[in-house]
C-alpha cells in the first residue's frame, strides 16, 4: 500500500497545492515555504510568530488526498468490503499520518522547482521519523 500511496501523492501534489510547475523558481519558493516548519500540513496559529506553532493537520489538501486515495471510486481501497471494518465512514490516525507523510515525500520531490528524478524512495527507514513525529498530534474525539 505504501507504494500506491506514494504514487498517488506524486500524481496529485501539484494540483492539491497549486504548484506553479511552469515557473521553476516560483515552484521552488512555494515548496520551500510549504516544507518550512511543516506548513504544508497545518495552518500557523500566528503567521507572524513561529513560536506559537502550527495547528496540525488543518490543511485541506490532506483530507482531499485521503478522499481521492481511499474513497473516490468503487475500486478505492476504503470502499472494499474486506476492509470495511477499518475504513468505512472514518479516517484513522495512522491513515492520516501515512497520507500526510506521502504528501511530504511528493513535495520534497519538487523542492528544487522541478520534479526530481529518480523519485525518492518511500521506505520505512527514511520516513519513520516523520511519520512517528506526526502521529502524537492526532487526537480523535
Amino acid at each position: 500500500m505504501r507504494g500506491r500511496l506514494a504514487s498517488a501523492a506524486r500524481q496529485h501534489v501539484v494540483g492539491l497545492y497549486n504548484l506553479p510547475t511552469s515557473d521553476p523558481l516560483g515552484c521552488r519558493i512555494q515548496v520551500t515555504t510549504l516544507l518550512h516548519n511543516c506548513s504544508w500540513m497545518g495552518i500557523w496559529n500566528d503567521p507572524n510568530d513561529e513560536d506559537k506553532g502550527v495547528k496540525w493537520f488543518t490543511r485541506q489538501e490532506i483530507p482531499r488526498f485521503i478522499y481521492h486515495f481511499f474513497y473516490a471510486t468503487p475500486q478505492s481501497l476504503g470502499r472494499q468490503s474486506f476492509l470495511a471494518d477499518l475504513y468505512v465512514d472514518r479516517v484513522t490516525p495512522p491513515m492520516l499520518a501515512l497520507a500526510a507523510t506521502a504528501l511530504n515525500l511528493a513535495l520534497k520531490e519538487w523542492a528544487k522547482g522541478t520534479k526530481q528524478s529518480p523519485a525518492l524512495d518511500f521506505k520505512r527507514e527514511l520516513f519513520i521519523g516523520a511519520y512517528s513525529y506526526r502521529t502524537p498530534y492526532l487526537k480523535f474525539h
